[in-house]
């Protein structure tokens, strides 16, 4: 949103479960200035991305499936959140993130 990405364009079909669509939309729009994601985690993210859109963690077929490790995924969840939870507070409500918000770690609520 802060890119100029509608919230309404997140919940269409636009760009639903498909991570690389999002990978490539926020990188378009710099939000690396924000965050910066390793060239490993972009692949891993559209590796697992390709399942994610699939369903096929909720659907399984038959078959071999290659996933990374969930700490590697959780990791970049993790990393996401607590760094853009600052820039997308601000982004929101034009105002700081207050200081009780700020050190809240996602993990122990």
């Amino acid at each position: 949103m802060g890119r100029g990405l509608k919230i309404e364009d997140l919940k269409i079909k636009k760009y639903g479960h498909d991570l690389t669509k999002l990978i490539m939309a926020s990188r378009k729009r710099k939000l690396g200035y924000e965050i910066k994601i390793k060239p490993r985690q972009i692949n891993l993210l559209k590796n697992f991305g390709e399942i994610y859109k699939n369903k096929l963690l909720e659907y399984p077929e038959s078959g071999l499936y290659i996933l990374p490790l969930y700490t590697e995924i959780f990791e970049i969840g993790y990393n996401l959140v607590m760094v853009l939870k600052e820039y997308c507070y601000v982004k929101t409500f034009n105002k700081p993130l207050p200081p009780k918000q700020r050190n809240i770690d996602i993990l122990k609520t």
